[in-house]
């Protein structure tokens, strides 16, 4: 009887170091994969990322999905002369004074998405750099913080107003206004 029990612990370090021994070489073969094949990983990441980008501008391009652009400035007086979209849309003021320095923002709800391109424009030329970033549920354009909008592509308009940007379902999103957007 004590025969009978020796075989089967026997039995049992056995499987038990088999099993060890297969998930230590699977751990290997994994390493290995990940060390040899880095260019597969990064490129199953950004192929996911392209897909996404593609469903989210789908998205925005049929209205399904709201997006919210913020537009900050150090000159609150034209942040609060914006016009951004149709007026049908929900927009907010933010100040912010840190140090006696005072930034305002304006955020701007596109319920309707991105179905056709909206401006930005401003009632007067700007004293102070301006920055926009869309944010589309989780993601944002530019990616890494707000784009500095660039003075010498503003447009001025008759009348005094003047585009600031414009921004479109494409690639870009964000990109230099045209005289179209003062009609």
């Amino acid at each position: 009887m004590i025969d009978d029990d020796d075989v089967l612990m026997m039995s049992l370090t056995d499987a038990l170091t088999c099993v060890l021994a297969a998930s230590v070489a699977l751990f290997l073969i994994f390493v290995v994969f990940i060390k040899l094949v880095p260019s597969a990983a990064s490129s199953s990441g950004s192929s996911s990322v392209s897909r996404m980008r593609n469903a989210v501008a789908a998205d925005l391009k049929s209205g399904d999905s709201t997006a919210l652009l913020r537009i900050a400035s150090s000159d609150c007086s034209a942040i609060e002369g914006l016009q951004v979209g149709d007026a049908a849309d929900v927009s907010w003021i933010i100040r912010n004074n840190q140090s006696g320095a005072t930034s305002c923002a304006r955020l701007v709800r596109l319920q309707a998405g991105l179905t056709k391109p909206i401006y930005a424009i401003a009632s007067f030329m700007p004293g102070a750099a301006m920055s926009m970033h869309l944010e589309v549920g989780s993601e944002g354009w530019p990616q890494a913080s707000a784009l500095e909008l660039d003075p010498k592509h503003y447009v001025a308009c008759p009348g005094g107003k003047v585009i600031l940007a414009l921004v479109r379902n494409d690639d870009d999103y964000i990109v230099a206004p045209t005289k179209a957007g003062c009609d």
